[in-house]
């Protein structure tokens, strides 16, 4: 019975390790700096998200209607220009839950 609880208590860390990207990173398992870059529709703005050195997704948002009231295009909207990798189990629930990826994508 002893057993079974340390291979349980072993996939549960494991899981854990897996779904928490701190420890990823520190682990060497996944990449320790994420870079997300973006573009306005009439591709005049570009902007990267870079949230590990500080650049926010808050702040692209704000640089861009900056943008867009700077140079008078209210119509513009802004695109991700990075997919979606569903083989990343690691990124399903971020996939979901974080507003960059309600973005439409554009190449």
């Amino acid at each position: 019975m002893k057993k079974y609880y340390l291979i349980a208590a072993f996939i549960l860390t494991a899981a854990i390790l897996l779904f928490i990207p701190g420890i990823q990173a520190r682990l060497g398992i996944a990449v320790a700096i994420h870079s997300y870059p973006y573009q306005s529709t009439e591709k005049g703005f570009r902007a990267l998200e870079c949230p590990e050195k500080g650049a926010t997704f808050n702040q692209v948002l704000e640089s861009f209607e900056q943008y867009k009231s700077a140079h008078h295009l209210p119509e513009s909207q802004l695109r991700r220009t990075f997919k979606k990798n569903y083989f990343d189990f690691r990124e399903w629930a971020e996939y979901g839950s974080h507003p960059r990826w309600k973005l439409e994508y554009m190449k």
